[in-house]
């Protein structure tokens, strides 16, 4: 079999205490693009990689899902949107959990509240279970590498301990999860640790002193983002 690469090239996080946001100010802006970012723990082995999948899907990784439901379409607060919780590199770095959204300017506050009432509470829908069940298995069932990218395929599932094919080996256990799982995946790994938060937008168009409720603000400049 293929060695898998001993090297670790993903970059520790720094980790925070409370909730910061981080705000660029684009006068001509628009739009604002907002990312909410949460520090997970150690993936330790791959044994619960298929509850984290569930919960992605149940979550924020698809048009059924909660927060595209709950922010585009019931509420139109964002232009697009997306989250999920996601693998580390390698096996024993940490999960983290990213989500995002493009909303026009002024409605910056209400996208960014109706996010963190959904990451800070998650509303808990058990009826969606077997749909999430589904979509899991179907999805399994017609994921195929392509033959050109098969062997780099194979060294990232080794990197997370697999000899086989993942999608062949979690199918039982899609089979068999539960709403509690999804529950469990998200009090370990998202509910009450700190929320980090870059938005980028023009700040005239939204109210700062609002914003401030839901975090520390730290002004950013765009030229200290990037390399000279």
């Amino acid at each position: 079999s293929l060695k898998s690469s001993k090297t670790n090239n993903e970059r520790n996080r720094i980790l925070k205490s409370e909730n910061i946001i981080y705000l660029v100010n684009k006068k001509d802006a628009t739009q604002s693009y907002i990312n909410f970012n949460i520090e997970g723990k150690p993936l330790i082995d791959n044994k619960g990689i298929y509850k984290i999948q569930a919960f992605n899907e149940y979550f924020g990784n698809n048009m059924s899902s909660l927060v595209f439901q709950e922010i585009r379409e019931f509420r139109s607060l964002a232009n697009n949107t997306s989250a999920s919780i996601r693998k580390p590199k390698e096996i024993g770095n940490n999960t983290f959990f990213n989500a995002f959204m493009g909303c026009q300017s002024d409605k910056t506050i209400d996208a960014v509240d109706a996010m963190i009432k959904l990451i800070q509470s998650m509303p808990e829908k058990a009826e969606r279970m077997e749909m999430v069940k589904s979509s899991l298995i179907q999805n399994s069932q017609s994921d195929k590498p392509e033959f050109r990218l098969l062997a780099s395929k194979i060294q990232e599932w080794e990197k997370f301990g697999y000899n086989q094919d993942p999608n062949s080996i979690n199918i039982p256990f899609y089979k068999s999860l539960t709403f509690e799982d999804i529950k469990n995946t998200y009090n370990d790994l998202i509910k009450d640790r700190p929320i980090t938060i870059t938005i980028v937008g023009n700040t005239k168009t939204f109210d700062l002193i609002k914003l401030a409720e839901y975090g520390k603000i730290v002004f950013v400049k765009e030229k200290k983002l990037f390399n000279n």
